[in-house]
């Protein structure tokens, strides 16, 4: 129940409520949307990768510039990179940092082609399928770490506005408890929530900082620059779902595990017929009765069953991944478009009441409190939203193909954030 205290001193809300409960945005959104793409070319030109990677680092990542830095510094990719005669030094040297927005991994520094219906995406032989099988994942864990610092940084704000409330509720407790106006027991509950809400925000900030040190180490950062590092801000998802015409299909015919199983399939059947030639006696159970013949050589049933296996995971991936995808997308269109708009409406009418004097001001900061607690559920939603998408591209192959459906404009009172329609790297 929400303590009702009339004619309480309001002063201590000043600063809390200096945001006004409309701008129903993330944080991080308010920081990162209207940022400009990074420009390091000038001051990486004729400098080594650390140079670059350190100017990269320096300002506030998208998911873009983060690949292209985790491309110059992972130590995963490192030793892939040696095994082909290159080196991050030559990466930066053929204008990876260069390279426009919208720069896919796959297609613009594989240089895997898409496939289509009628022509599947060639298998680029093992080793090279190694490499790039290696680059799609370091891309996928790279991605993941990001969308994880982007939702914390997210919620730091976020938090530290509870506990500065939960602390203005204190203060002004202990102020009517001298004044003998409030109980011991209330003003017990108001410091009880304060050191509740300083120990979450503490343990966000924990959480943050480990967050913060993974991506660097994915990245390859230096301890000095990954202490920095910081993202350009949460995306958030498209107002609708995209769609994709026969991603299954899709994702089968540019997998490189798929085109690897098809090559070991196509090698050990070679011009042999699968029925052996000349009269088949009646199949006898058990199976493996001396009297019946094997009608296919073992090599060939072997490939035979990775293939189809193979085909039946690739469909369930996109399945699953798809339901993530659309569950995560709901889940933040519910929270859009409804919780956050009634949080916001609520804290906006308990200022006029409480204005009015017709509520107290714990009524104020409870309002308050529950819309930012709305907001870093908003940013769990995104952030589930983000991964699901990464996640999805990963099993479609690294590339997903062009969405039948267009995502229309968010409308206006609702998170403002560079839309996460499709990813690409």
């Amino acid at each position: 129940m929400p303590r009702r205290i009339p004619n309480a001193p309001g002063l201590v809300l000043a600063a809390f409520l200096s945001t006004t409960a409309t701008d129903a945005v993330t944080a991080a959104a308010d920081t990162g949307s209207s940022l400009p793409p990074p420009n390091i070319h000038a001051g990486a030109q004729g400098a080594g990768v650390g140079a670059a990677t350190t100017a990269l680092a320096a300002q506030p990542l998208t998911l873009d510039a983060t690949l292209r830095l985790a491309l110059l510094g992972s130590p995963e990719l490192l030793h892939a990179y040696r095994a082909f005669g290159v080196t991050p030094a030559d990466l930066l040297r053929a204008g990876l940092l260069e390279q426009p927005p919208g720069f896919n991994l796959r297609r613009d520094l594989l240089g895997l082609a898409a496939g289509t219906a009628d022509s599947p995406a060639p298998h680029p032989g093992e080793q090279r399928a190694a490499l790039a099988g290696r680059v799609l994942d370091a891309a996928l864990e790279v991605g993941e770490a990001w969308y994880g610092l982007a939702r914390l940084e997210a919620d730091r704000e976020t938090a530290g506005q509870l506990a500065d409330a939960a602390l203005a509720a204190e203060r002004l407790a202990r102020a009517q408890r001298s004044a003998g106006t409030l109980s011991a027991l209330e003003a017990a509950a108001h410091t009880a929530d304060r050191v509740q809400a300083e120990a979450e925000r503490d343990a966000v900030q924990e959480e943050l900082e480990s967050a913060r040190a993974r991506l660097a180490r994915l990245a390859g950062l230096s301890p000095g620059d990954g202490q920095s590092l910081r993202t350009a801000g949460l995306p958030a998802p498209p107002a609708a779902l995209p769609a994709w015409d026969d991603l299954e299909g899709h994702a089968w015919r540019n997998r490189l595990d798929a085109r690897q199983a098809e090559s070991r399939f196509r090698l050990a059947a070679g011009p042999r017929p699968l029925v052996r030639g000349g009269p088949n006696p009646p199949l006898r159970l058990p199976l493996l009765d001396r009297g019946n013949r094997l009608r296919q050589e073992p090599a060939v049933s072997e490939a035979e069953l990775e293939l189809f296996s193979l085909r039946r995971q690739v469909g369930e991936e996109i399945v699953a991944g798809l339901s993530r995808l659309r569950l995560a997308h709901d889940r933040a269109e519910r929270i859009r478009t409804t919780l956050l708009p009634a949080r916001a409406a609520v804290t906006g009418e308990a200022l006029k009441h409480y204005n009015g004097m017709l509520i107290g001001p714990y009524d104020l900061l409870e309002a308050r409190s529950r819309e930012l607690e709305a907001r870093r559920a908003w940013h769990a939603a995104a952030h589930d939203y983000g991964v699901a998408l990464l996640r999805l591209e990963h099993a479609a192959g690294g590339l997903l193909p062009p969405a039948t459906a267009a995502a229309p404009a968010a409308q206006p009172a609702t998170p403002t954030a560079p839309a996460a329609a499709t990813h690409a790297h």
